[in-house]
């Protein structure tokens, strides 16, 4: 009977990823950061255990520039995860951007990241378009998460 039940779901908002990178130029580049998303935390944040959850997917992915004043340069962005073990995934990606204020992206809501949110060697990867110059830039990424247990 229990198989055939269908499965509980929380929606959890982690805390911030930050993704950087120095010596910046005009055109692409990329910003990365360790994934400091712990599998545990967002299992107690859902009311599970980690051994429980059977999926996770993005339903939503906000994305903020540090220095703010170079928010203006920013032309596209596009969120990956790897990890030493997983391939790059793609789960978000927004073009063009809004003017001001962060950016709201629609997170590919059928890649499953469970795997590279329990790999504590994954990496949150930002690559974007950048209009000029930069010496450095952070991106803050806040990831609206569909947990299913």
């Amino acid at each position: 009977m229990i198989s055939c039940s269908t499965p509980d779901v929380a929606n959890v908002t982690t805390e911030n990823v930050s993704a950087a990178g120095e010596f910046l130029f005009e055109g692409p580049n990329t910003l990365q950061g360790p994934s400091t998303i712990r599998l545990e935390d967002l299992a107690t944040e859902a009311g599970t255990k980690p051994d429980k959850i059977k999926a996770i997917y993005l339903s939503g992915v906000t994305v903020s520039f540090n220095p703010d004043s170079l928010r203006g340069a920013v032309e596209s962005v596009l969120i990956q995860w790897v990890s030493k073990e997983l391939p790059l995934i793609s789960v978000a990606t927004k073009s063009p951007l809004p003017a001001t204020g962060p950016i709201d992206m629609e997170g590919n809501s059928e890649q499953d990241i469970l795997e590279y949110l329990s790999d504590p060697s994954s990496t949150v990867v930002v690559d974007l378009n950048l209009l000029g110059d930069a010496d450095e830039l952070e991106a803050i990424v806040t990831f609206n998460l569909k947990i299913t247990y």
